[in-house]
């Protein structure tokens, strides 16, 4: 039987885990402000690096569950159940392990591929529907009765949710590559009108007199026709011969059906955490035959 300490218990503690879930990586956002972000901006040369945020704190994570775990299962506890479970089993709670370690590098990639939101909303619900897909193959099959089937229905949930977001990334995409096209055309129009006005200024032509359907030659700078005085005027107008600067290294961006992808490959690593829970459950049933409460796993 439920007490009622134990159901508000259960309120609370989803709540604080949902919020602490949406603020974890502000200090790793580039756009927070600077009393908290750790992570440096483009243009900054001195801070962090995404890379070192994630790996600071997936390490105190891992430090913090350690030092909550052990106090409660107790030292002689774990060893005696590592000790009477088969190198079986453990060997594949290592290697599932081992697996979820690449996936929270891929989750953090992820994040920066496609942005926090979609990035963990599409992550996460690859979590969801492995972890569930995991239990069905290695805890006993699916479940049966009204149970089985509010658990298939959470997990068509999920899918309809991951192509939704997937849809967002695509829309996202498009939009941002409309923008960038308008931009660059009204770049090079305003470009275009400012070299014409020049050169007509420069050569004292009036360009409300100029007929429309007359024809321009243009003339280079460097051609042997150009006056001499044009030339200095056109060099001190900026007009001279640009500048060339090393181009910077482009990065490789990816469409979006490939980042959902990758966003899809990290969840299924990042599963192996349930994986892990799912094969160790011999371990589990050893430690609570032990006296460990269930609280404590």
């Amino acid at each position: 039987m439920v007490t009622q300490t134990e159901l508000a218990v259960g309120i609370v503690l989803p709540i604080v885990g949902g919020f602490l879930n949406s603020v974890w990586n502000l200090p790793g956002n580039v756009a927070t402000s600077d009393m908290i972000r750790v992570v440096r901006r483009p243009a900054e040369e001195s801070g962090w690096c995404w890379e070192h945020f994630w790996m600071v704190n997936q390490g105190v994570s891992i430090v913090l569950n350690l030092a909550y775990i052990l106090p409660h299962l107790g030292v002689d506890n774990l060893h005696h159940a590592i000790v009477s479970s088969s190198s079986s089993g453990l060997a594949a709670i290592i290697v599932a392990s081992f697996t979820w370690g690449f996936g929270t590098i891929g989750f953090g990639l992820a994040l920066r591929l496609v942005g926090i939101g979609l990035g963990t909303a599409l992550c996460m619900s690859v979590i969801v529907i492995m972890g569930v897909v995991w239990g069905f193959i290695f805890g006993g099959g699916v479940p049966t009765g009204a149970a089985g089937a509010l658990i298939l229905t959470g997990v068509v949930v999920a899918i309809i949710g991951f192509g939704m977001l997937g849809r967002a990334v695509h829309l996202r995409e498009v939009g941002r590559t409309r923008r960038s096209e308008t931009s660059g055309e009204s770049k090079q129009e305003h470009g275009s009108g400012q070299e014409m006005s020049c050169a007509s200024t420069n050569l004292g032509i009036d360009m409300k007199e100029v007929d429309e359907s007359m024809k321009f030659v243009v003339v280079e700078p460097s051609s042997p026709n150009f006056p001499a005085s044009s030339k200095s005027a056109f060099a001190a107008e900026g007009g001279g011969e640009a500048e060339r600067r090393p181009e910077e290294p482009r990065r490789r961006t990816l469409s979006p059906l490939q980042s959902v992808g990758f966003c899809m490959v990290a969840g299924i690593f990042a599963s192996s955490l349930q994986l892990a829970f799912v094969i160790g459950d011999s371990l589990t049933q050893q430690l609570l035959a032990l006296g460990v409460r269930t609280s404590s796993i």
